[in-house]
């Protein structure tokens, strides 16, 4: 058996919730949130630095733009922030009509469609009936319900031939599998992948990628391990995890936000 990788902290930011990292090979940069202490955030590695940009609200996930800021899913619906002022622009929410939910966990698929899901707001007391749906934003800004009947929307990846997307209900503790068309966004066939709602099984958190050698990566919200369906799992020093991130240089993982 190969031995667990090694783990190291390269910044300690004292977040209060550190999520979804995504590197930008351009910039060599880590970009990742503050979800609960609302902020968007840039780590440059070489030189240690870590700037940051404060938010009006709640920050689910969000993705680099092309040409230049991001797009981010907040608690009232997409926006774009722009990184040379910091300002804050709203697209669309699509759930304006359901005050108890907010954007959470979201991805760009290859062809640039920003994907993301709703979950309940008030993360301590989650509803007893499922009221999250996961919505496709497009390039020309269109915004599109794609599927429904969740607890807690979370966590995407797509198969590396892209024919599979994954996705995730943490609250229920079970991962999905789509068939996906890459080329009109169009997903299909939803059914169960994993089920993690048992003694021992983390709930699903972050998810990095699927590759063939790795059928679904996913971080384990309350057990401290970042996991592989099929394959071993390296243990970190920290109750919590919310996701992990590869970035291209040859550790095969190497950010972690906790």
């Amino acid at each position: 058996m190969k031995p667990a990788p090694n783990v190291e902290c390269v910044l300690d930011a004292k977040t209060e919730l550190g999520e979804v990292p995504v590197w930008c090979p351009i910039e060599q940069a880590l970009y990742w949130i503050d979800s609960e202490k609302p902020g968007l955030h840039r780590f440059d590695s070489a030189s240690g630095e870590d700037r940051s940009w404060p938010l009006p609200e709640h920050i689910g996930s969000f993705a680099l733009r092309e040409q230049g800021g991001v797009v981010a899913a907040m608690n009232s619906g997409f926006h774009f922030i722009g990184l040379e002022t910091g300002a804050v622009e709203k697209i669309t929410d699509p759930e304006s009509h359901i005050s108890q939910n907010g954007l959470n966990d979201g991805k760009c698929d290859r062809r640039g469609r920003f994907w993301t899901g709703t979950a309940h707001i008030d993360y301590a007391n989650p509803p007893a009936e499922p009221g999250a749906a996961l919505y496709r934003l497009d390039a020309d800004l269109t915004c599109h319900k794609m599927d429904d009947g969740f607890y807690e929307a979370n966590t995407l990846a797509w198969s590396m031939d892209d024919k599979i997307m994954y996705f995730s209900d943490s609250n229920a503790g079970e991962m999905y599998a789509y068939d996906f068309d890459i080329e009109t966004g169009a997903i299909a066939n939803r059914r169960l992948f994993a089920r993690t709602a048992v003694a021992d099984i983390p709930l699903p958190e972050g998810t990095p990628a699927a590759r063939p050698s790795m059928r679904k990566a996913s971080c384990g919200r309350v057990s401290g391990t970042v996991g592989r369906w099929c394959a071993t799992h390296p243990t970190v020093p920290s109750t919590e995890l919310s996701c992990c991130r590869c970035n291209g240089r040859p550790a095969p993982c190497s950010a972690v936000t906790i």
